[in-house]
């Protein structure tokens, strides 16, 4: 993992050696399955909030941020993990509200976080 800073240009590499092995498969199913109680199993995976009264319309670029925050779930450490979860309901909850403000917090916060985690 690297991170550099963007004012300097401060940049640091660390390796992290055996970081899930603490988390049994268990642990990661429960994960699993607090998203999916949390986003609905049965979910129809072409339905978007277009389909869903009240709710903001589907932003592709929102709907790829999403899409790439679920698929980093498990590989990333039980901290980043959780906080990914939360920046994921924030964004449901502002959308469902129609909170503009919130969403675009939560949206920023999230690709914050991927890019963190992706350097």
């Amino acid at each position: 993992m690297s991170a550099k800073e963007k004012a300097t240009g401060l940049e640091r590499r660390i390796t992290i050696n055996n970081a899930m092995s603490r988390y049994d498969n268990a642990e990661i199913e429960e994960a699993r399955q607090h998203i999916d109680h949390l986003f609905g199993e049965a979910v129809d995976e072409t339905a978007t909030a277009d389909d869903v009264e009240g709710a903001a319309p589907a932003d592709p670029k929102l709907e790829a941020l999403l899409a790439k925050a679920r698929a980093k779930l498990d590989g990333a450490i039980a901290e980043d993990r959780t906080e990914i979860v939360d920046l994921i309901e924030a964004i449901e909850d502002s959308r469902a509200s129609n909170d503009a403000a919130g969403l675009s917090d939560a949206a920023r916060r999230l690709d914050d976080l991927l890019f963190y985690l992706d350097t």
